[in-house]
């Protein structure tokens, strides 16, 4: 478990509580962090905290967090003495936020203007939809924007299943009550956690992506995840049933949801692909030794 914060969610609630919390986890973040903080800071939407885990990181990204938090006091940073892994730092900045609503932030993504403000007023109004978006610059499977909104959990599961043009979406702006039901449901922790995770909300409620706003950058460089995979995958165990069936637990989590024929045939294609693709780079291997 980490460490807590020196100013709890508790004693912050004794002041003017954000209507939103904005958790960014971050790990060596420097070469894009403060590109990405500017575009936090610069929302029209200003009723907000912002809360930096720092997960140990080894380069300038603690100068330049305590810079920022010296500068805007909705900003709260906090450095953890040790590397605890990507997963346990997205829970960290959950668990400290106190706002009624909620969104992750990669450190080197980027957001309009308007992002905030236009999602949340966009939830205010729809009481059926747990979370909201906009669309992302570059992104390429649209088609699938539509299925996030069937009436029916059922469907909007199925439709979803191994169609995961999705990353974006868990860094939608959440009702944080909501969320952190989900997420007290959502391990054991997992290939494509993320995806897990989004196939939980879409039972629950709907989830918009709004096509016409193109609102949301995604990976300023080439990705965030570049260093968070490795320790993500550290702290998800293989067994021996993902050799054979890499995406086990995402795929009986979806069989359990929206135990349709259409769901069997979504997760047999995407383990299969995956399979076949552990198979060629167990190739490759061997044929280099």
């Amino acid at each position: 478990m980490l460490p807590m914060t020196t100013e709890t969610p508790d004693s912050v609630l004794q002041k003017n509580v954000p209507r939103v919390s904005i958790g960014m986890p971050v790990y060596n973040g420097e070469p894009f962090i403060r590109e990405a903080l500017d575009s936090l800071l610069a929302q029209t939407f200003s009723d907000f905290e912002l809360i930096i885990s720092d997960n140990a990181a080894t380069d300038g990204t603690e100068t330049i967090c305590r810079e920022y938090a010296e500068k805007d006091p909705r900003i709260r940073y906090v450095r953890q003495v040790e590397n605890h892994g990507a997963t346990a730092n997205f829970q960290f900045v959950l668990d400290e936020a106190v706002g009624e609503y909620f969104m992750w932030a990669a450190a080197d993504d980027r957001w309009c203007k308007s992002y905030i403000k236009k999602n949340i007023t966009f939830l205010e109004s729809n009481a059926d939809y747990v979370s909201s978006t906009s669309d992302v610059i570059g992104h390429y499977d649209r088609d699938i924007y539509p299925a996030y909104e069937d009436q029916s959990g059922t469907k909007r599961i199925e439709r979803v299943v191994g169609r995961h043009g999705s990353t974006h979406m868990f860094y939608s702006l959440y009702r944080r009550v909501e969320l952190k039901d989900i997420m007290a449901k959502s391990f054991p922790l997992c290939r494509g956690y993320d995806w897990k995770l989004i196939l939980l909300v879409l039972k629950k409620g709907k989830m918009k992506i709004h096509r016409e706003w193109r609102c949301f950058n995604k990976y300023l460089r080439e990705s965030n995840e570049v260093y968070l995979i490795p320790k993500v995958w550290h702290s998800m165990p293989d067994r021996n049933i993902n050799y054979i069936i890499p995406f086990y637990e995402y795929s009986k989590t979806a069989l359990v949801l929206a135990p349709t024929v259409a769901t069997v045939r979504a997760v047999l294609k995407l383990n299969l692909m995956n399979l076949l693709i552990q198979i060629r780079k167990l190739f490759r291997i061997l044929l280099r030794a």
